[in-house]
């Protein structure tokens, strides 16, 4: 499962100071790298990243860590309404297949 931020205007990481700003208020962390607009942060003893897709979007991707199922809901809403708190509201997330993209014989729905 990949979640992407559908959004190409207000959502844009420049910097470990722009990875800052998705850490929730409620949860420790920390920007830990940064490069050609994609990086990742620490969210306690978890490791998150956001990676620039073939669309031009950016996709949030779990890394590192082990979460509970609920926790792992609970992460990733926190996430989002941070990223709509400091990027703006109209931003969307959509989860998608990993092979949602690929070319039709790398994938088994029409």
């Amino acid at each position: 499962m990949m979640i992407k931020i559908e959004d190409q205007n207000q959502f844009i990481i420049l910097s470990l100071a722009d990875l800052e700003r998705i850490i929730p208020l409620e949860r420790s962390g920390k920007a830990l790298n940064y490069g050609q607009g994609e990086g990742q942060i620490q969210i306690e003893n978890t490791i998150w990243g956001f990676y620039i897709t073939d669309h031009k979007n950016y996709r949030i991707q779990f890394e590192e860590g082990k979460l509970s199922w609920e926790q792992f809901n609970l992460y990733y809403e926190e996430i989002f309404n941070k990223i709509r708190l400091e990027f703006g509201n109209d931003i969307e997330f959509v989860s998608e297949g990993i092979l949602q993209n690929c070319k039709p014989h790398e994938k088994f729905l029409p």
